[in-house]
Formats: structure tokens, sequence, C-alpha cells
């Protein structure tokens, strides 16, 4: 066994630069429409360099805010292919740089930092014949680690299949030693690969029938054929009149964060892209985020981990592995997410053959995909949503906007939609429109006014203009009566004080399942307020949307076990 590893590397160490060319590679996904040369002169600076290849090669050129566009080039760099001419002058200017799709490349700075927030990693799963014995198995997970020093490798038994999730040219590395070791010819039978960053998953690429494509999340899936390949950019400026540009194309409101800074004027430069693509890469050069808020509106702010936390926009689902999987394939399963992965809101239910999730809609898909992956032998996996995503659900289970649960309590006399245009601090503009819908409007004693704000919206219900408004300027409201509304900071100790809160007690139809299902409301969806009697019910106290997700969760797991 151990010749035979050591002769696959052998083979592997002279073969890997052919091999290396995975479809997410840049080879495999950019098709320069100029085969060559590739010349820079000296005494330019990075950015005019770039985008000097770019624009001969036909590629979009994106840069994140940390990238270093003065840097100097000192050296001609003389090159026979694009690709040369890349790794060239990503040398010089100690850069790197990756494909985000078929006409765009993104860039920032060499460290390893950046290699683990933004470089893809190619997930691939490889399965091995039945008859594969299980030291076979095991042994060849040791061979890439040891080898290829690979950390994320994992075998799964139940499927005799190893998952490898690493560079593009490792992953094909890894197919030729598998296939060598176990004798298979090439290609190996496997899936259809995926490839996102270490750190997060602010994109996801996947590749199916030869060529790649970018996930859309469910959350922006109303998007995704909004002005396909027909955005064109080229304007220097800060993100916000970019942003105010590109929603106007699409017919869309912007809203931004009250909290975003303002940056530096930068160029924006990209062709034939579509509307949501060209949000992400805008989002992506200037440091900031976006998420839809409603069918009409986006919502733009800083990206930093504290606004990834509470604003970012989570689901939460139930994954139901095929009936014929086993514990033991559910605590597999469960592991390679956690370990490899880095799954955090993530839960068993050994009684049902379940995993429930809640993360962002781009990582649940990818948690599907690996249930599905790793168990297609044994039949198919089915998905049940929990949240519903026309609402915001944030990752501390807040639902943020009110104007749903508040129509139905409210006189509102402005009926239609309408267009408002305010430059005012908080307090004026909540006061304007209350006093468009017809309403009283009171102030928390917490309630601090701030500067004038920008605030703009066309044709919009006036109730959700008030979560607009609320969104922009870190507000919650509340419903006094059917005439007022209470504006009040929105943090944690004031929605535990003032958030309207319901207490249920929810019966499960196997008395056997309720403390599972109390560890999975306290774990995943971290609610304090529930506990369970001496009949095995489930009585919870928290705000309505928290115990609606509650009560589909103990009506899905709260049967009898699978058998």
């Amino acid at each position: 066994m151990n010749k035979a590893i050591s002769a696959a590397l052998l083979v592997l160490t002279l073969t890997i630069q052919l091999h290396a060319q995975a479809e997410f590679s840049p080879q495999a996904m950019l098709k320069p429409k100029i085969t060559g040369p590739y010349t820079i002169p000296p005494n330019v600076d990075a950015r005019a360099a770039y985008d000097t290849l770019g624009a001969r090669a036909g590629f979009n050129m994106v840069y994140v805010p940390a990238f270093k566009e003065d840097t100097p080039i000192v050296l001609r760099i003389e090159a026979p292919t694009f690709f040369e001419a890349m790794n060239r002058l990503s040398e010089q200017t100690k850069t790197f740089w990756f494909p985000w799709d078929s006409k765009t490349i993104v860039l920032a700075p060499d460290t390893l930092q950046y290699h683990r927030d933004l470089e893809p990693q190619t997930l691939r799963t490889f399965y091995l014949g039945k008859d594969v014995p299980r030291d076979v198995l095991s042994s060849t997970v040791n061979a890439l680690r040891a080898r290829l020093q690979m950390r994320s490798v994992f075998q799964q038994e139940g499927a005799n299949a190893i998952v490898v999730w690493d560079t593009a040219a490792n992953v094909a590395a890894a197919e030729r030693i598998i296939a060598e070791v176990e004798g298979q010819r090439l290609p190996l039978p496997t899936t259809t690969a995926t490839a996102f960053p270490i750190n997060n998953t602010l994109f996801l690429l996947i590749s199916e029938n030869g060529k790649v494509r970018r996930v859309v999340p469910s959350t922006q899936s109303h998007l995704e054929n909004t002005l396909t390949g027909a955005v064109s950019v080229d304007i220097h400026s800060s993100a916000r009149p970019i942003y105010e540009d590109l929603a106007a194309r699409a017919g869309l409101n912007v809203i931004f964060d009250s909290q975003m800074r303002e940056r530096p004027a930068t160029r924006f430069h990209v062709e034939s892209l579509d509307f949501i693509n060209a949000l992400d890469l805008l989002a992506l050069q200037t440091g900031t985020f976006w998420q839809p808020m409603n069918d009409s509106t986006i919502y733009v702010m800083d990206d930093n981990q504290q606004n990834r936390r509470d604003r970012d926009r989570f689901i939460a689902k139930v994954i139901f592995l095929p009936e014929t999987a086993t514990t033991n394939d559910l605590n597999g399963t469960l592991n390679l997410m956690r370990t490899s992965l880095g799954f955090r809101g993530i839960f068993q239910d050994s009684r049902q053959k379940a995993i429930v999730i809640k993360d962002t809609p781009l990582r649940v898909f990818l948690a599907e995909k690996v249930v599905e992956d790793l168990h297609k032998q044994l039949g198919k996996s089915k998905s049940v949503l929990l949240t519903t995503e026309s609402s915001i659900y944030a990752e501390n289970g807040w639902i943020l906007g009110n104007a749903a649960a508040a129509r139905p309590k409210l006189e509102v006399k402005l009926r239609n939609e309408t267009t408002v245009r305010l430059n005012k601090n908080t307090k004026a503009a909540f006061e304007t429109l209350a006093e468009l819908a017809g309403l009283q409007v009171t102030f928390d004693p917490r309630f601090v006014d701030s500067d004038a704000i920008s605030f703009a919206a066309t044709n919009v219900d006036i109730l959700d203009a008030l979560d607009l408004l609320a969104w922009q300027t870190r507000q919650f409201w509340q419903v006094v009566d059917q005439h007022t509304i209470r504006v009040v900071p929105d943090s944690q100790a004031a929605r535990r004080e003032l958030e309207l809160t319901v207490q249920k007690t929810i019966v499960p139809a196997d008395p056997t399942a309720a403390a599972g299902l109390l560890n999975i409301l306290r774990t995943v969806f971290a609610l304090r307020a529930v506990q369970t009697d001496e009949k095995n019910n489930i009585i919870i106290r928290d705000n309505p949307d928290n115990v609606a997700i509650a009560e589909k969760l103990v009506e899905i797991l709260g049967k009898g076990a699978v058998q």
C-alpha cells in the first residue's frame, strides 16, 4: 500500500501542473480574447498595469479597498500569455488574484488574511468503489493529509467517499492520488464541485455541466434576472452615487445605513454584468455589503463583523437525510460540517435523522448540497423552511421590520403607495412619515436624535417606509394604539424590555421528543424563556415570530422516531 501511494505521489509531482486546471482555476474559467503577447512598461502604477491587462484580455478588474493602486511597477513585463503576465505582475505588486466569474477578476493584497477571506477553495466528494475496505479508505485520507498538507479532507464511510476542500490545484492532485491508490481511471465518480472562501461564504461558485456559475442566495432570487448582462459602469466616485446609479437602472430604492462611512472616491469599471453581480462587486471594492429589504428596496451598510451578525439575513431549515440513513451517517455528516466546513448554528435530531440549521442562505444551500452529495446513494434528502424569506431574520433571532405585523393594528390614512424624499434629522424624519400616515409618534426616553440624514423611497407603502427609516437610523418602532407608534433605539436591552412577547404551550405529538426539541431551541435559536413541563409539553415565551418558529419545529420534529 505505501509503495502504491509513493508511486502515485511521484507521478503527481511530475504532472501536477497538467492536472491543476480544475473547473475553478483561472485557466478554466477565463478565456482571454487575445492570446498574447502582453506587455507592461516600467514606471506605471499597479492599478494602471492591471487595468491595461484586463482591457487587452477583455476582463473586468475589481480591487478590494486595501489594494495599493499606486504601487510602482519597476520592471518591464513581457509575457506570451495573459496568465503569465498576471502572475509576473502579482509578484511585483505582492497581490493575489482569482476569477470571480468568466468576465471578472478580483485583486487583493497577498496576505494570509485576504487569502482566507476571499480565495475560493474547491469542495468535492469522490466516490470509491463499494468493495473498498475501510482501512484503504483511511490510509488514502492519511496520505492526502500527509503529502499534500490537506487539513480539510474527510472520509464518509457510509458512502465510501472522500470529501476534499482545498485549492483547485490540490483537489485535482488529490483526485489523481485517489485514482492511483484505488486503481481507478480518471476522472473518478464525483459530485458537482463548489468553491467558496475559508473564512465565510461571501460568494459560492458551483460547476454544472462544464460551466461555472455563482449561486444566488434565495433571499435575492427575485433580482436574479434583473438587467441580465446589461450593466456597464465606469464611474470615479465614492460608493453611494454608484449604488444609487445601479439601483435607479433596476427601478429600485436604495437605503444607506446611517453609520456607513464615507470612503475616498475610486474608479469602478465593469462591463456586461448582471445586476446582482455588479452590486456584489461594488460591495467588494468599497468594503460594504447589501441585501434586499423587500421587492423594491436594497439596503447598504459597512461590511464588518458586527453588521454581519446583527443585520445579515439568516434563514432556518430542517434537512432530512434519506430514510435509510443510519445514526452513524448523521453523526459523520454533522462532524464534517462542523469540523471541516465550520458550521456553527447547526444541530442534529437523531430521532428523525435530521439536521437543523440557522445560517445565511448561501451557507444553508451549501449544507443541503453536502447532505445530498454524501447520501445520494441512499435516496433523496429533503428540506423544510422554518423561517419566512420575506422577513428579515437576523442571527440574533430578531425579526427586523414591523410593518406586516403592525398594519392590521393601525388606522392608517394614507393607503396608496407614495414617494418620500427627506433630508432631516432622525426625529423630524419619523414625525414627517407619521404625519403622512395620519399617526402620532412618541419617542422612547433613550432616543438620541441625529444630524440630518438623506432618505429617499419611491412607490413605497408608508408603513414600509417607517421600517426602512428605522433600519437606516438603527431604531425600531412599535404600535402603542391604533393611532400612535413609539420609536425606540434598536438594542438588545430595549427589545427585551419593550418587544411584544407571547406565551404558548406547544404539545409534541411524541412526548419523548421534547428534550431534544428543547435543546435545539436553546442552542440553534438561542431562545432563553423556553422549558418543558411534567407532561413534556414545551412552554415558550418570546416574540410572536420566534414562537411561530418553535411551533413549526415541534410540528416537524415532534413526531414519532424514524425506524
